[in-house]
C-alpha cells in the first residue's frame, strides 16, 4: 500500500496562524491570552483535539471489524507540560509531559469489548503512538456510557 501524505500550509502574523488544508478547509490558532486575539484554540488545544479525533477515527473503524454497537464517543483530554522549557530552560521539555484522556463509549457494549476497542485504538492511532514515541505519559480511561 503506498504511503498517505498529509499537507497544511500556513500563513501567520503576530500570534495568529490561518491554515488551510489540500480540500481548502481553513482553521485558525492562536494565542488567545494575548489582547485582539480572534476567538481560536491555541497550538496546544489543537494538538490534543487532534488526539481526539484521530482515536474516533480509528475507533470507528476497530468497531466496524469487530462488529461493535458504538453509537457515540466522549472525549475529555487535557495535558499538562512545565512552560519554563517553551521560555527557552534547557533542561525541561518543551512538550506535554502528561496528557489524561477520558473516554465514555455509548452503545449496546460490554466491558470487554469496550477493553478490546480502547487496546485497538491505542495500538493503531497515529497521533496516540506519535505522543507515546515523544514519552508523553498517556493516563487513559475508557467506560462504558
Amino acid at each position: 500500500m503506498a504511503l498517505l501524505t498529509f499537507s497544511v500550509s500556513s500563513t501567520a502574523s503576530d500570534m495568529t496562524a490561518e491554515h488551510r488544508v489540500e480540500d481548502g478547509v481553513r482553521f485558525v490558532t492562536t494565542e488567545r491570552r494575548q489582547p485582539a486575539s480572534p476567538a481560536a484554540p491555541n497550538p496546544l488545544e489543537t494538538l490534543l483535539a487532534a488526539l481526539a479525533g484521530c482515536m474516533n477515527v480509528v475507533a470507528r473503524m476497530v468497531a466496524r471489524e469487530m462488529n461493535l454497537d458504538l453509537r457515540r464517543l466522549t472525549f475529555v483530554v487535557e495535558g499538562s507540560l512545565d512552560p519554563r522549557g517553551m521560555m527557552g530552560a534547557p533542561d525541561v521539555p518543551p512538550h506535554f509531559r502528561t496528557v489524561s484522556v477520558r473516554v465514555t463509549a455509548e452503545g449496546d457494549l460490554t466491558d470487554a469489548q469496550v477493553a478490546a476497542l480502547r487496546a485497538e485504538v491505542g495500538r493503531r492511532c497515529p497521533v496516540h503512538r506519535l505522543f507515546e514515541a515523544a514519552g508523553v505519559v498517556l493516563d487513559e480511561s475508557w467506560g462504558a456510557a
